[in-house]
């Protein structure tokens, strides 16, 4: 409308809104549903109607019948009627039959809608250019048939495209068509769309042969059917266009057709309708069949050839600039590494890579190494200062070595570490040691010419304060020292302070380098620290030498004082200097070298190994002596206070012991022991443990001298209260500054403070509960009492014992050999201190006036009772009581009934016992079984803990065997002997009974014959024993205290014809038996358990990684070959008690592993 509104400028004929900063232009209806041109916009009678067709809403045409009507000034009046194309019955087409209008020919075969002859308004020839203009009054483009399909109507519907171009319609089929409209739609007798159908139904040969093959896929399509692309016809009911990612391949069965296949990896397609898929070109990749598009090789990866399925990657640590690299040269360095020899390796700390070709540098404080092959290695320099920022190897000037370590020979490093020419050093070097040795070595001449001069006390005492105080200031500096010494990041100025404390407390290394080589620098300047004291000795003695020889003056012994004191005041100054070449530091290389040298690499070069002995030589002629020597003077000195001679002893030590009070002597020992500790810990503990203990040791200094208050001058009390509580408030202030960059570091301080943490709460709770728990109850209380006949069950309530402590460690088991001391207080322990009692029915029980007295007191005093039966059950007969009461003695009736007891409580206790549910327990049934009836026990004991069935052991995996006699007792006793060393030695053991059990055992090289009563009388031993070449056995032989050594002939167990058998006995006979008594106290049983893995140990392996293994391996490989030969051969002796100590150094290996 804009066109026609600049064309005509008739304003009165549009309307223009505004909405929202645009406008809107639109045609005005003067009347209703009228627009009316402006040649009979006057008078409306004038108009002649023109109607445009109606479609959706919208009148066609509208614009250009409005050029038109004003430009060639015709009078229109411009209206809208609904068009339907497929019936004439609609208003478009009804009202040009009833009135006179104008309409726009709208399809080019609008003429035939109407049966009356049409004119047509001729306009001036049609002009393209103002029609591209937007001017429209010129005529209007005439129709084409060539447009009627759309441009790619060929790839999106080529069967429709194939069926227009086989379409044929000839001159009678127009005429029989236009005939039929005018005699039959016309005169209402048919429509259009019958006349069509018709027309289909009497042409059928003609139009089937217009249909293609629906099967015959053009070029770009594929079969298709039942939902997907499909091979064959037989599958097929239509053709597609190829998706993206496929193409079409043509192919030939009865008919040309297509099919779609997927593009190939390495290839691509993205259009409808391909023939062709096109290849991944260089830097780019597919790695699917199907793809539509190809991917660039990620950052870090390339490509150079085409149609690749996959990108190849850059060397390891190596990346590129962009995504899609076609070349490997494009691949470079990622940023954090450089390009070494073999490529580009891992920037470590100290160096300082951008990534790609940018040469590396070395950061501030490091010093990188450039080896033979461009290899670099980074060592930490001492102080940052040392190496500044550069290309690797770059050092400050005048430095050289590794590290930038030391200054050039003639050379010597000042306070801020620049190196400066040796001339500057030399007259102040004379002058500091003659001062200190004028003072050192005139001091005791000058105090014993002018000793009257201190006439008073005051200054007497005025002078030890300032000595004392001296002393403390100079051992608080030696602490301040030590704790710079930690790892922890110094800040200024405070770093500086402590540097030049470090300096004046190791002064001997200054301007060493004036006289040696940089080279050994570390050894000459160590030595010279090491030589210092003696050295200082020998200058400072020249004045007492020369009064001793001119005036016959002593003043050796105070020199001795003076340099006793110099020795304990600098002992942490002294320990952190013969230390120094064990305190290393490690670098980004991961080679270690000393923290104080780093040219010298630790543990690795000849250079350390010599600082090493020195440092031992240091350790044990300055540390060691004077703590030695200290340690014994302080153990002698109250004998020392009975002599006279002592008395003369101690004055010479008065510098040890005459600064604190008498009663205070030891603390000598304690602040000399806790200084030495103090300097040591930065050397010989990680970070963390370095700051607690610390910590710990400069509180407990403190609180020791807080507590004992030991100096005998009241000032120097108050002096060490205040430097020990600068120095606690100096490390406290320091310990943010923790280096944690150390790995590990930030986990180990986190536990500790968690278990400083947690421990405060736990210790005050533990500690109240054990105090109200010692009030409340000081006895003991056991969960379970065994009752059992000591003749026919000790060793069977040994193994219960031991089962238990196993299977429920948190329950108490009274045992009588273990637990009673004296029978006075059986009585009242089964009364108050027993949970459940456990009457062991064996042989001979209820014979026993003991075990039925202790069940009579439980049932009198109602303790709950279990009743374990044994295969071997006591005999109850009619008269049972009165034979059994017939024998009791009259002491034992009158304990019975001093406790309250009596006969009838007995029979009524014996009813109990029978009524009771009984647990049986098979005495010659395997270790599982009986261990299964010990849990059934346990099961009945409140507390007890889930217990599963116990497992059946193995002899095929045992290491180690354990055999002796078929009676019941002695299948107890070997079965305690087997779970004992099992616990001890850590290795599998099992008790052989059968000789086809020796038979599978496979790794098993050792043997326990527990020798027990009648035991060479019994079949089941003597068949084990021949079917078992005891020689070949590494064996140990115990005695459980019942076996009795038979006569040299053996006549008197049995008649032994065999002879193999009779020398198998008299080998076993042979050997010194250890004992092995589980009847008697638990405390002597693993005495003898020791000794017993003891022997055990002489010989070889028991078992791999187990901690026999290890001490059998240690202790094996001390042993001579004639010493471990002697060792299975030859047994020592038995000592009294049944301990036997070996003589072969192997017992304090045993103990470490037990």
């Amino acid at each position: 409308m804009e066109t026609y509104l600049q064309i005509t400028g008739d304003t009165d004929g549009v309307t223009v809104e505004a909405d929202g900063g645009t406008q809107t232009i639109r045609p005005r209806c003067h009347e209703s549903r009228w627009w009316l041109a402006p040649t009979c916009r006057e008078n409306s009678t004038e108009c002649i109607p023109s109607l445009l067709y109606d479609y959706f809403g919208f009148p066609w045409h509208i614009e250009e019948v409005m050029q038109k009507a004003a430009v060639w000034e015709m009078p229109l009046a411009i209206g809208s009627a609904f068009a339907d194309f497929s019936s004439t019955s609609g208003p478009y087409f009804r009202l040009p039959l009833t009135h006179d209008v104008v309409y726009v020919a709208v399809h080019p075969d609008i003429p035939n809608f109407f049966p009356q002859a049409t004119m047509q308004i001729a306009f001036p020839r049609h002009s393209a250019r103002e029609w591209q203009r937007g001017v429209a009054s010129s005529m209007s483009a005439t129709w084409s048939n060539s447009m009627i399909a759309h441009k790619d109507l060929g790839e999106l519907a080529p069967d429709f495209q194939e069926l227009l171009r086989r379409m044929r319609f000839y001159g009678e089929d127009y005429e029989h068509v236009s005939l039929a409209i005018s005699t039959q739609v016309d005169q209402g007798q048919a429509t259009l769309l019958s006349l069509a159908c018709e027309w289909l139904q009497n042409n059928t040969e003609v139009w089937k042969a217009w249909v293609p093959v629906v099967t015959s896929c053009f070029p770009g399509h594929g079969l298709f059917g039942d939902g997907s692309f499909v091979s064959s016809r037989d599958n097929a009911t239509t053709c597609r266009p190829c998706p993206p990612g496929s193409y079409s391949s043509p192919f030939y069965d009865y008919a040309d057709t297509a099919q779609c296949q997927q593009c190939s990896p390495g290839y691509w397609q993205s259009s409808y309708g391909a023939v062709t898929c096109s290849p991944c070109s260089p830097g780019k990749f597919a790695n699917d069949t199907g793809s539509t598009l190809c991917n660039d090789c990620a950052q870090g990866q390339y490509q150079s050839a085409a149609s690749s399925s996959s990108c190849e990657v850059c060397d390891i640590l190596q990346t590129t600039s962009i995504r899609g690299a076609t070349e490997q040269s494009q691949c470079i360095c990622k940023p954090g590494s450089f390009r070494g020899a073999t490529g580009c390796e891992l920037c470590s700390t100290g160096l300082r890579c951008e990534g790609g070709d940018i040469p590396l540098r070395q950061e501030e404080g490091f010093w990188v190494e450039v080896g033979s092959q461009n290899s670099l290695s980074v060592y930490r320099c001492r102080d940052y200062r040392h190496c500044p920022e550069g290309v690797p190897g770059n050092c400050a000037s005048q430095r050289v070595g590794r590290a930038c370590a030391v200054c050039r020979l003639g050379y010597w490093a000042g306070h801020d570490e620049s190196c400066r020419p040796c001339q500057t050093l030399s007259m102040v070097y004379v002058l500091v040691v003659a001062a200190v040795v004028l003072f050192v070595g005139v001091f005791p001449f000058a105090a014993f010419c002018s000793c009257s001069s201190f006439t008073t006390k005051r200054t007497l005492v005025s002078f030890a304060i300032a000595t004392i105080m001296g002393g403390q200031t100079a051992i608080a500096l030696q602490a301040f020292q030590a704790i710079s010494q930690l790892n922890i990041l110094w800040v200024q100025p405070v770093k500086e302070f402590l540097r030049i404390l470090a300096i004046a407390l190791n002064g001997f290394q200054t301007g060493v380098t004036c006289f040696v080589e940089g080279t050994s620098f570390a050894t000459w300047s160590f030595a010279l620290q090491l030589l210092g004291f003696p050295a200082f000795v020998a200058l400072t003695s020249l004045p007492a030498v020369a009064a001793k020889i001119g005036r016959g003056i002593n003043l050796f012994s105070g020199l001795f004082n003076i340099y006793g004191l110099i020795l304990v005041a600098l002992l942490t100054a002294i320990s952190i200097a013969v230390v120094m070449p064990l305190k290393c530091r490690k670098n980004p290389n991961l080679t270690y070298t000393l923290e104080a040298h780093p040219q010298v690499i630790c543990w690795n070069s000849q250079e350390h190994e010599t600082l090493v002995l020195l440092s031992v030589i240091g350790v044990l002629v300055y540390p060691a002596t004077i703590l030695s020597m200290l340690l014994w003077a302080t153990y002698k000195y109250p004998r020392w206070l009975r002599s006279d001679r002592g008395v003369e002893t101690l004055h010479r030590l008065h510098f040890l012991f005459g600064r604190f009070r008498p009663e205070r002597y030891q603390c000598c020992l304690i602040f000399t022991v806790m200084n030495f500790l103090i300097a040591i810990t930065p050397v010989c503990l990680p970070t963390a443990p370095q700051i607690v203990a610390m910590c710990v040791l400069l509180w407990v200094k403190q609180v020791v001298h807080c507590l004992w208050w030991p100096w005998k001058i009241e000032a120097a009390n108050w002096s060490e209260l205040v430097l020990s509580g600068c120095t606690v408030l100096f490390f406290s202030l320091a310990t943010p500054l923790l280096d944690l960059e150390d790995g590990g570091t930030e986990t180990q301080l986190s536990i500790l403070l968690v278990i400083i943490f947690l421990g405060l709460p736990v210790c005050f709770v533990g500690a109240a509960i054990c105090a109200v728990l010692s009030k409340r109850n000081r006895s003991h209380r056991y969960t379970l009492f065994l009752s059992h006949h000591k003749l026919s069950s000790s060793m069977l309530c040994r193994y219960i014992k031991v089962v238990v402590a196993k299977l429920a460690p948190a329950f108490h088991v009274f045992y009588d050999a273990d637990n009673l001391h004296n029978l006075d207080t059986l009585f009242g322990t089964l009364k108050n201190d027993v949970d459940v009692f456990l009457a062991v029915l064996s042989a001979n029980v209820f014979s026993s006036f003991w075990c039925i007295a202790e069940m009579t007191t439980a049932f009198a005093n109602k303790v709950p009772m279990l009743v374990l039966r044994c295969d071997d059950p006591p005999y109850i007969g009619e008269n049972f009581m009165d034979l059994s009461t017939s024998s009791w003695a009259e002491e034992q009736l009158f304990l019975l009934h001093s406790n309250g007891l009596s006969l009838e409580d007995v029979q009524a206790t014996v009813a109990h016992v029978l009524k009771l549910p009984h647990i049986q327990f098979l005495r010659t049934g395997s270790a599982s079984q009986q261990e299964a009836s010990i849990i059934k026990v346990l099961q009945n004991v409140s507390g007890c803990p889930v217990l599963g069935e116990p497992s059946e052991g193995s002899v095929e995996r045992a290491r180690l065997l354990v055999c002796g006699g078929a009676q019941p007792e002695a299948i107890s006793s070997m079965l305690v002997m087997q779970q004992l060393l099992q616990s001890k030695l850590q290795v599998p053991c099992y008790v052989v009974r059968h000789a086809a059990e020796i038979g599978l055992s496979k790794k098993a090289s050792r043997l326990v014959v527990v020798l027990t009563q009648g035991i060479f009388a019994e079949e089941e031993f003597a068949e084990l024993v021949l079917s078992t070449d005891m020689e070949g056995w590494a064996k140990v032989v115990v005695n459980d205290g019942s076996f009795d050594f038979p006569s040299p002939s053996l006549s008197a167990y049995r008649d032994l014809q065999n002879p193999e058998l009779s020398a198998a006995y008299k080998s076993l006979c042979g050997s010194l038996a250890l004992p092995f008594t589980p009847h008697l106290s638990e405390t002597l049983l693993h005495q003898q358990m020791e000794h017993i893995c003891r022997r055990l140990a002489d010989d070889e392996q028991v078992g791999g990684e187990s901690a026999m293994s290890r001490v059998l391996t240690r202790s094996s490989s001390m042993a001579s070959p004639a010493q471990r030969t002697a060792s299975s051969s030859s047994l020592p002796s038995q000592s009294d008690g049944g301990i036997v100590d070996d003589d072969d150094g192997n017992a304090d290996y045993v103990q470490e592993a037990f």
